[in-house]
């Protein structure tokens, strides 16, 4: 894809680059999308997926040493597969509202 948004941009400098950009844009946050949830389901489903988590230690909900002054720790499980969803989904939401500003 970035081969192709690079020739474009060659081929169509100008005023065009802005549409290809855009495009570039929306398909990269569909990609983002699509891998977690690939992901979630590769490894088994959304249930599966909370049981693995709360599993692991707690210490992997941290969030180090500045950001964890004014940020809980995570507790891994539903809840926190639950936020890395709402984030994706937050990611996507955004990058393609600003590439359709842009």
């Amino acid at each position: 894809l970035y081969s192709v948004q690079s020739w474009l941009s060659l081929r169509f400098h100008g005023p065009a680059r802005v549409y290809i950009d855009t495009v570039r844009d929306l398909y990269e946050a569909y990609v983002i999308q699509s891998f977690v949830y690939y992901l979630i389901e590769l490894l088994g489903g959304e249930d599966r997926m909370a049981e693995l988590l709360s599993r692991k230690d707690a210490r992997l909900g941290g969030h180090g040493r500045i950001m964890s002054k004014c940020l809980k720790r995570w507790v891994m499980g539903k809840d926190f597969l639950v936020k890395i969803k709402q984030g994706v989904l937050q990611y996507v939401v955004i990058k393609t509202i600003l590439s359709l500003l842009t």
